[in-house]
């Protein structure tokens, strides 16, 4: 089994915008070694924004199991390897049309809570995008995980957080072959805030994993049932 999580950024975004010469918040959210990647790379602000976006969609993912694990993001260790066949194999990436999803880059984030798997789809001058993984236990089927992966862009004035639950409840309507009416995306309140959200189907909590993210003009969700 496993959990997922996901992130998006808008690289257009007035505040995203050279936030690599941020050197007060490069310190405070990245290792030596990723301020020196950052440093170092020929898109600065794209780099940055990936580190930010695995950190981010990995504590999604390592919290579901772990409520009330903290969430410092230099605690949230990124490294980055080779784009190979066979790298966390047992994730397999989809579009929610059954397309497969280009990725253009992976990557491990060390946790307070394991590793998780990263996996980044990238648009050096509009978005990034990563979707993360963690394995839940030892047990579970030998075949591939499918993780089903759906980013919007909205170029007119729009609720986003209202936006991305619609859609991921209209795409899990059409899926469940189940009226709208009756699928609820919430976050329950427990001791430790707000959770994760969850996806209720006539009021009653289902076993669907889902993550929601937005940023900018950009509306993202993974789910896997």
């Amino acid at each position: 089994m496993i959990s997922i999580g996901n992130d998006i950024v808008d690289l257009t975004s007035p505040e995203n915008i050279g936030k690599s010469r941020d050197r007060r918040f490069i310190a405070r959210v990245f290792t030596p070694e990723e301020q020196e990647r950052i440093d170092l790379s020929p898109s600065p602000d794209t780099t940055l924004w990936m580190f930010w976006a695995a950190k981010e969609a990995a504590f999604k993912a390592v919290s579901k199991s772990r409520p009330g694990l903290s969430f410092i993001h230099r605690a949230y260790v990124v490294t980055f390897h080779p784009n190979e066949p066979g790298k966390a194999a047992h994730i397999l990436l989809q579009k929610t049309d059954g397309d497969k999803v280009p990725i253009q880059e992976r990557g491990v984030v060390i946790t307070p809570a394991g590793p998780v798997d990263a996996f980044f789809m990238l648009s050096s001058s509009h978005r990034v995008h990563c979707v993360a993984a963690a394995k839940n236990g030892h047990g579970g089927a030998s075949a591939a995980t499918v993780v089903q992966v759906r980013e919007e862009r909205r170029d007119s004035p729009f609720d986003p957080s209202a936006a991305v639950r619609r859609v991921a409840i209209h795409h899990l309507a059409s899926a469940l072959k189940a009226s709208p009416y009756y699928i609820a995306i919430r976050r329950d309140k427990t001791a430790h805030g707000y959770g994760a959200p969850r996806v209720f189907i006539q009021g009653r909590r289902t076993d669907i994993d889902i993550s929601l993210s937005h940023d900018g003009r950009y509306i993202a969700f993974t789910v896997h049932f």
